[in-house]
């Protein structure tokens, strides 16, 4: 099975090269390595020019396009059926490529299979701590099942540690150019509904962290990109028969609950904010979904008495990832 790693940078020079040896040296033979220079301004291209082995291509785009547009970019132009994604500053360990390909040889139906996770520090002023809380959200993440569950709440899949099919990176319509940032997250709620994605349970990928990240620097823009992938989500999932909009309530900051309404507003009707008092509005919310009127919930992060809620949602009929959903809102 013929793999191609595709790798979009734009001014990595710091990690470009470490990230492209750990591929260099990978276990598996059946490879070729595809790097997308975004315009970078630092030295990357220089690095990337002195590259001699045969099994890299390198792509030097005159103008930035943004990652997600690049690895389009690389994935025209590899020649593997299926596509390892590969961030220009990560690590992979030698034999990543053959233990995943190992696994998808003995799970024939996967059309996308991940890692468990190392975090790395990218510099100085991210914490111990921080680096071992992210890695035990994503280590303990494993089955299709889970990955599908854990889409209605946030990101569980790291992006660089996956390896997709090509054909079913084509039929879900490849990677939204539009988005910026969460561009992983919106194609992996769009795989999922083609076929299984599973985590092999084995680190075979260091991360790379850092405390000012595109996604930590700009929050709302990484918000607003989530809550807009995730709304299709709900409805191309669990309402894909439906013909008119699914109708929920969503409960958080008022900041939080406005930011959603507005990325949400071709997928999901919004006929209620609620920001403050919330359990006040508890019987009114009981009388809408009994009359057939509400389908459920959305509690952001930012939810003051969000268990408190789910109990009473509970009992009034209303089900987790179904009619209630926790979704991430970082803080918003």
């Amino acid at each position: 099975m013929f793999v191609s790693v595709v790798m979009a940078v734009y001014n990595g020079e710091n990690f470009i090269q470490e990230a492209i040896n750990s591929i260099l040296s990978q276990s598996y033979e059946y490879y070729e390595l595809i790097i997308i220079n975004d315009a970078s301004t630092d030295d990357t291209s220089k690095i990337l020019d002195e590259i001699t082995d045969p099994r890299v291509k390198i792509i030097h785009l005159s103008s930035n396009h943004g990652a997600a547009q690049a690895l389009n970019i690389g994935i025209e132009h590899a020649n593997g059926e299926w596509i390892a994604i590969h961030d220009a500053d990560d690590i992979s360990v030698p034999n990543r490529l053959e233990t995943q390909i190992a696994h998808l040889s003995k799970r024939p139906e996967l059309i996308a299979i991940g890692s468990w996770i190392k975090c790395i520090p990218g510099d100085n002023q991210v914490l111990e701590n921080e680096l071992q809380y992210f890695e035990m959200g994503r280590n303990c993440i494993t089955t299709d099942s889970d990955i599908a569950s854990i889409l209605y709440h946030g990101c569980p899949l790291t992006h660089g540690s996956v390896m997709f099919s090509r054909n079913a990176y084509v039929t879900a319509g490849k990677y939204d150019a539009n988005l910026k940032i969460a561009y992983d997250y919106d194609l992996w709620t769009r795989l999922i509904t083609l076929g299984r994605i599973e985590n092999v349970p084995e680190v075979l990928y260091y991360y790379r962290r850092y405390n000012e990240s595109l996604s930590n620097k700009n929050m709302h823009e990484t918000v607003k990109e989530l809550f807009y992938s995730f709304s299709k989500y709900v409805r191309n999932t669990i309402y894909k028969y439906r013909e008119d909009y699914p109708k929920f309530v969503v409960a958080g900051s008022k900041i939080g609950c406005e930011l959603f309404v507005e990325q949400s507003k071709s997928s999901l009707e919004i006929p209620l904010m609620i920001y403050k008092k919330e359990r006040s509005y508890l019987p009114q919310l009981k009388s809408w979904f009994k009359r057939g009127e509400l389908d459920g919930v959305i509690l952001l992060d930012s939810a003051v008495h969000k268990h408190g809620l789910i109990r009473s949602l509970k009992r009034y009929g209303m089900e987790l990832n179904r009619n209630i959903f926790e979704f991430y809102s970082g803080g918003l």
